[in-house]
């Protein structure tokens, strides 16, 4: 990225990354994760995402990094609930379209907005 001039990466991750939030949520979440960590065949991709996030937030790039749960195929809806890691924003559930999901990514391409956070989004 650094070679060819580009600063904003736009990532999106699944459930097991680990967001602050509710203590109590993060302790079950930190814990299947740990036990996720000691299954043989799922260790390598507990492992490689822990080291993606750590190359990500550890860049000098403007990185934001979208937490999605259930995405789904209903249809767009243009509606798109986002929650930052210090817990300010919306209040968001699990589902969310691909549609909604593909629109917010290339939005934040342009927009610094959530640059160098985490974010979790739904519909």
């Amino acid at each position: 990225m650094r070679t060819h001039g580009v600063r904003r990466l736009v990532y999106s991750w699944g459930p097991s990354i680990l967001i602050p939030r509710n203590p109590l949520l993060r302790a079950l979440r930190s814990a299947s994760f740990a036990l996720l960590r000691l299954l043989p065949a799922t260790r390598p991709m507990v492992n490689e995402t822990a080291a993606v996030g750590e190359a990500i937030r550890g860049s000098d790039r403007d990185w934001t990094i979208v937490a999605v749960t259930a995405p789904n195929d209903t249809p767009r809806s243009g509606s798109v609930k986002v929650r930052t890691a210090t817990g300010s924003g919306d209040r968001v559930g699990s589902r969310i379209s691909r549609a909604d999901l593909a629109e917010f990514m290339l939005t934040q391409a342009d927009d610094p907005r959530y640059a160098q956070q985490e974010l979790r989004i739904s519909n």
